[in-house]
C-alpha cells in the first residue's frame, strides 16, 4: 500500500485527542467560545429590496460587509437584552 492512502490518520487522531481535551471540563459542561469557528449553524434570511438596501447602506457608512454588519448588530443586541 502507497503510504498517501494512510498518512493523515495520526494527525486527525491526534487533533480529535487535543480538541476532546481542549474541550473537556470539570462538571461536564461544554464551554462555549465567542472566538469559536462559525460552523455551528447558518441562517438565510429573506430581505425586500428596501431592506437590503438599508442594511446594505448602513453596512458601508460602519465600513463592515455585510455579513459582518448583520452579525455585530445582532450579536450587540443579544448581549444587551
Amino acid at each position: 500500500m502507497s503510504k498517501g492512502d494512510f498518512s493523515g490518520i495520526a494527525k486527525k487522531a491526534k487533533l480529535n485527542v487535543e480538541n476532546f481535551i481542549e474541550e473537556a471540563s470539570v462538571d461536564g459542561k461544554k464551554t462555549l467560545s465567542p472566538r469559536a469557528k462559525r460552523d455551528y449553524k447558518s441562517i438565510r434570511l429573506a430581505f425586500n429590496e428596501y431592506e437590503y438596501k438599508l442594511l446594505e447602506e448602513a453596512a458601508i457608512e460602519a465600513n463592515l460587509s455585510l455579513v459582518a454588519f448583520i452579525r455585530t448588530s445582532w450579536m450587540t443586541r443579544a448581549k444587551t437584552r
